[in-house]
């Protein structure tokens, strides 16, 4: 028992004495620069318009067959409405149906229908703005009958879409986001 002790002893020491040398050798060494922490780069989250507008979707957009009549049964569901903040919420949502149509649009490259579908948008939040005052002047504006959500959700979705839209279209998503925007700090706060 005495001879394994004896040996395990040795061992251990010869270890020792073998790996403390190498061990502080590499400490001891000059360590390379340090590397440069990269500079963290704004990443663009993609935005899932289905689950942010959910259950609007884009249908048939500017070009297709049947968009001229979507746009007259939508005309005609909008006379059927006499409050002027239920007016607006309609306005509002046709606005969030062609910012949804135009995203499809850009995602097809058509730029064209796509600035078309834009400036529609853009009329459409007008008009929501327009049926607020109106409503509003006369002391009947109620802000809770308008999806507010719905314009900060456009928002969302414009910022998304001036990323990898044309540069042709940024200012028409800037007007409608100002529209929005617009809407958002005067009658819906």
């Amino acid at each position: 028992m005495n001879k394994v002790f004896a040996v395990a002893t040795i061992v251990l020491g010869l270890s020792l004495i073998l790996v403390a040398p190498v061990y502080a050798v590499q400490r001891r060494l000059p360590t390379s620069a340090p590397t440069p922490t990269p500079t963290p780069t704004p990443t663009v989250v993609p935005v899932n318009s289905f689950e942010l507008f959910w259950p609007l979707v884009a249908g048939k957009t500017e070009g297709d067959s049947f968009y001229s009549l979507k746009l007259i049964k939508e005309q005609v569901q909008g006379w059927f409405i006499f409050d002027g903040s239920k007016k607006a919420d309609y306005q509002v949502f046709l606005g969030t149906k062609r910012v949804l149509e135009s995203e499809k649009l850009i995602k097809e490259s058509k730029a064209k229908n796509a600035e078309k579908t834009l400036e529609r948008a853009s009329s459409n939040f007008s008009r929501a703005y327009d049926f607020a005052k109106t409503a509003g002047d006369k002391g009947n504006f109620d802000a809770g009958k308008v999806r507010k959500d719905r314009l900060f959700n456009v928002k969302t979705l414009i910022d998304s879409l001036k990323v990898f839209a044309p540069s042709d279209l940024n200012i028409g998503l800037d007007v409608v986001r100002g529209k929005a925007d617009r809407l958002l700090s005067d009658y819906l706060p």
